[in-house]
Order: structure tokens, then C-alpha cells, then sequence
């Protein structure tokens, strides 16, 4: 779901790059559900923020723990962060929603790490689409 301006240009501040791996998460105004997080799967990334498949619906404007891990330049960089909903769609009745998230007050490191993981995807999208 790309956000286009008139002219079909995406409007988004930041590339986002296709990803999947397991992402944990709750809600932080639901202090249980630190105890026994949700996990699912990311669609996509960016330094800014993310898709995921949540199995619950959250509000917009809520604000939910993420927890995750990347691989990028050849180590694994783990995350813990806070992320606010910015939208919501639902996929499966009552049951799978796609959560759009913006990433909030990410370290200079965390958004370093973000950045060279988008770029070694793009990288690598290149380098498959050339090869063919």
C-alpha cells in the first residue's frame, strides 16, 4: 500500500524495502501484555517505520513495544522500540490486520542499523533484477 502524491509519486519520507521476520509486540497501555507479547510477521521497513500482520486491532495513535532482529552487514542487530500506529487495515474478519507503524525516538545506532538493512535489500534487489 504505497502512499502517492498526484503526480504517482510515493510520498513516504523513507524507502521501505520488502521484509519478512518474526515481530513481538504489544500494546504499552496494556502492561500484562508485556508478559505474553504478540508475534506475527513483517511485511516491510524503513528507517521510519513498518508493516506488520497484527492478529489484533490496534487504535491509531496507539503506541506498541516492537521487538525484532535484522541482519545487517553480516551481524544481527536486535530491537526493542516503540512504534505508534498510523494505520490499520483489516485483512482477515476479526482476526489479521495490517499495521502500518512509525517508529519513535530511535537511537542514532538503531536508525544507522535501519538504514545500511534497507540499503543491503536494495542492494541485493539490484543485483537479482541485473542478473536476469
Amino acid at each position: 500500500m504505497g502512499l502517492l502524491d498526484g503526480t504517482g509519486m510515493e510520498k513516504r519520507r523513507y524507502i521501505r524495502v520488502p521484509s519478512h521476520f518474526p515481530v513481538r509486540y504489544y500494546s504499552v497501555e496494556d502492561p500484562a501484555a508485556a508478559e505474553n507479547p504478540y508475534e506475527s510477521m513483517s511485511d516491510n521497513i524503513s528507517v521510519g517505520g513498518m508493516m506488520f500482520f497484527a492478529e489484533k486491532q490496534f487504535r491509531i495513535n496507539e503506541t506498541l513495544r516492537l521487538e525484532y532482529k535484522l541482519e545487517t552487514s553480516g551481524r544481527t542487530v536486535s530491537f526493542s522500540i516503540f512504534g505508534r500506529v498510523v494505520w490499520t487495515d483489516e485483512i482477515e474478519k476479526d482476526s489479521l490486520y495490517n499495521t502500518g507503524i512509525e517508529f519513535q525516538n530511535l537511537s542514532q545506532q538503531q536508525k544507522d542499523d535501519l538504514g545500511s538493512f534497507v540499503k543491503s535489500s536494495l542492494e541485493e534487489k539490484r543485483k537479482m533484477e541485473n542478473s536476469r
